[in-house]
């Protein structure tokens, strides 16, 4: 592909000074007006499209809306290029066939957010604020997602200030059922209610005591594009010290580390890629990875993507939905400026069924 792109710069303008005068005839590499346009250089003066060789058309290295050599910014720009009539052919951006091949099937039965402005896997629960404190929390009771240590004393919310507040709700309280589902309330009077978005086998068993890590963040994207909220849910058995439920939504969010893996499953998992596709997101072009997950336990288990599936470890029997997703190759479009950010799938919940 390189020796292509500057045999033709040679001939009708090396695309980083003065343009040449010629170009090839007929049956050479095709010019639009003489020779190849790079990104910062000039047009040749002369040139005529050839008529064979390796022509324009509708395959070879992309020819379309968003192929890497055709476009507003490409190399080389024009209706002319590299692109024959039988290679492979995209219109996301990237180039298909052997470069980029297709990981396989995706295993998910739907497809998680792709930009920053859609809609994140749902969390399950609806958080309303009651009186929570602002300001750092006293020491011991600073508990954060995901942490081992939910804090001290009864559960309470502290208000953390930005340009959209979130809240860290952290420590002891009780896990009661009602007629809606499960509910948690704080000592301030902020509640967690489960409203009904995850499937039933996911609600948590009610207890008279757990340890509560709740975090819910809103970032902004720019000034023009909004915002994104992630939130976080960790209860555990404060006898054991175990994991009970684990939920963590929203559109861009970390993979589970091993050592959460390991916290949650007492085993750790191994991520097993499925497929990958183009996408597209605002400004953004990519590519996205999709993951199952295989559970080290005898015999190895499997989770499929973002699939209600039962498993067994030696922290208990669990229901989980692990989805999870990787972003590559990530291009921005020329002259885009504000727009959504690029999202990931890592939407993640887990419930403890038994013992």
């Amino acid at each position: 592909m390189a020796a292509l792109v500057l045999g033709l710069g040679a001939c009708g303008g090396n695309g980083l000074g003065q343009g040449g005068t010629g170009g090839f005839g007929t049956g050479g590499f095709p010019s639009e007006t003489g020779g190849s346009y790079g990104y910062a250089g000039y047009r040749g003066t002369g040139g005529i499209p050839g008529t064979g060789g390796f022509p324009e058309g509708t395959g070879g290295f992309p020819q379309g809306t968003g192929g890497f050599p055709q476009g507003t910014g490409g190399f080389p720009e024009g209706t002319g290029g590299v692109p024959g009539t039988g290679g492979s052919t995209g219109t996301g951006g990237f180039p298909g066939g052997p470069l980029f091949p297709d990981g396989g099937s995706c295993s998910s039965p739907s497809r998680g957010p792709l930009s920053t402005a859609d809609s994140p896997r749902p969390f399950g629960w609806t958080f309303t604020a009651g009186n929570p404190a602002t300001g750092n929390r006293p020491s011991g009771a600073a508990g954060s997602s995901g942490a081992a240590d939910a804090g001290t004393g009864p559960a309470s919310c502290v208000e953390v200030p930005a340009a959209y507040p979130g809240f860290s709700c952290v420590g002891s309280t009780a896990l009661r059922s009602t007629a809606s589902g499960p509910l948690i309330v704080f000592a301030d009077g902020s509640q967690l209610a489960w409203d009904g978005t995850l499937p039933a086998a996911l609600i948590p068993s009610a207890a008279a005591a757990v340890d509560v890590d709740y975090e819910r963040k809103t970032t902004v994207v720019c000034s023009v594009c909004g915002a994104y909220t992630t939130n976080t849910l960790v209860l555990r058995d404060p006898a054991s010290g175990r994991v009970i439920f684990y939920d963590q939504q929203g559109d861009v969010l970390p993979a589970l580390s091993d050592a959460t893996v390991a916290d949650i499953f007492g085993v750790p998992a191994t991520a097993l890629q499925t497929c990958t596709y183009q996408a597209s997101a605002g400004c953004y072009r990519f590519l996205r990875s999709e993951y199952d997950h295989q559970l080290a336990t005898s015999p190895p288990q499997n989770v499929a993507d973002a699939t209600l599936t039962a498993v067994t470890t030696p922290n208990g029997n669990f229901e989980v939905i692990w989805a999870s997703s990787y972003e590559s190759y990530i291009q921005r479009e020329a002259d885009c400026l504000d727009g959504p950010g690029v999202a990931n799938d890592a939407g993640f919940v887990a419930t403890r069924t038994s013992p």
